[in-house]
């Protein structure tokens, strides 16, 4: 078997069962940028692929993984688009930092980073708490949007008291306490069998995460929902979902879809939560279709 996150051969459905064998490029060789210090105005750690003077694809990672997570994306966008990925305050290299954070804090986050990397647009691409994000940015800044994609994504994902759990659950038992459960809601049981490795990888990344930047996230969902925004997003929208996810459902994505001016609703048969990992494939054909529009 092959590298588990190299993209399997498209299917022609338009609703889709999740591949079997999702595999992961064979990266080009990137650019890789942190800015270092704690403090409101760090730059995310980040990276660029790409041609420098293509159109630019921003992605925004799940809560509780690392930019590495659009691995299985990178070679499919790379070849038409830059590609920007970053790590979420907190995640992967990108420091916490001190306070209360709001979801203004981390659209903001993007702001400074396209303006550290000298990009004046840029089609968006978010997952779960960085679709949250990129919403937020795109009522933000409708003209610093192009095409926004909205994957495992809800103007309110799950409930203030989901996240005042997961706070909870760190606060008493570290991040390792979260990362068995966290993986079943991330993928399916069959993924867990056929690629183990993988699963152990972003149980690895969960469980690395820095708790601080970890619960002011969880703090920063709990709180937020942007229903009444919905209307400020002028930019072209795919909406996302995997069948199976149980966090963001298959209804909340369509409630988002509904509340779009602007949006197209796919769906993954028999995908949960990280649907970018467990259906690459299928995900890379919509986003190419969707951002070449």
């Amino acid at each position: 078997m092959g590298d588990p996150l190299r993209p399997a051969a498209p299917h022609r459905f338009r609703r889709h069962l999740a591949p079997r064998v999702p595999r992961g490029p064979a990266h080009r060789p990137r650019r890789d940028a942190a800015q270092p210090g704690p403090g409101a105005d760090v730059i995310p750690h980040h990276t660029v692929d790409g041609p420098e003077g293509a159109a630019a694809v921003l992605c925004s990672n799940a809560l509780g993984t690392t930019l590495d997570m659009w691995a299985p994306q990178v070679d499919a966008l790379s070849e038409a688009f830059r590609v920007i990925r970053y790590d979420t305050r907190g995640h992967g290299r990108t420091p916490a930092t001190g306070g209360v954070l709001g979801i203004g804090d981390l659209a903001e986050d993007l702001t400074d980073l396209l303006d550290h990397l000298d990009v004046p647009r840029a089609h968006l691409l978010g997952i779960s708490l960085g679709g949250v994000t990129a919403l937020e940015f795109a009522a933000r800044h409708p003209e610093r949007t192009g095409r926004i994609a909205l994957l495992s994504t809800a103007a309110a994902i799950a409930t203030p008291a989901f996240w005042a759990d997961r706070v909870r659950i760190v606060r008493t038992g570290g991040m390792a306490a979260l990362a068995g459960q966290g993986t079943r809601r991330w993928f399916t049981e069959r993924f867990h069998r056929e690629h183990p490795d993988l699963v152990r990888r972003f149980r690895r990344d969960l469980t690395a995460c820095d708790p601080l930047g970890y619960t002011a996230c969880c703090r920063v969902l709990g709180q937020t929902d942007l229903g009444d925004r919905l209307t400020a997003v002028r930019a072209p929208a795919l909406v996302l979902c995997g069948t199976e996810d149980e966090i963001t459902t298959e209804a909340a994505a369509r409630a988002l879809h509904a509340g779009l001016p602007d949006s197209r609703l796919e769906a993954v048969e028999g995908a949960r939560h990280l649907v970018s990992v467990e259906a690459a494939a299928v995900v890379n054909r919509w986003l190419l279709d969707h951002f070449r529009s």
